[in-house]
């Protein structure tokens, strides 16, 4: 087991939460669901694996919208 605030790549499936920087981000695997959301929320969609790569999309909570960041 890594450490308990970081990422585990290990985790494949459901909802991850760790700490970055300060930041809480929550990661949905393959079969996760989010109960909510917060405003302000730091997310990351795991998507399918692209030639073996584990691939993710990034986004940010507000109080009116979810934003996907490039």
């Amino acid at each position: 087991m890594g450490n308990k605030n970081g990422f585990d790549p290990g985790i494949r499936k459901g909802v991850q939460v760790y700490w970055e920087q300060g930041e809480r981000i929550v990661v949905v695997h393959p079969g996760g669901y989010l109960h909510s959301v917060g405003n302000g929320q730091h997310v990351l969609v795991e998507t399918k694996p692209v030639d073996g790569t584990r691939m993710y999309w990034f986004g940010i909570v507000s109080s009116t919208a979810y934003f996907f960041c490039p």
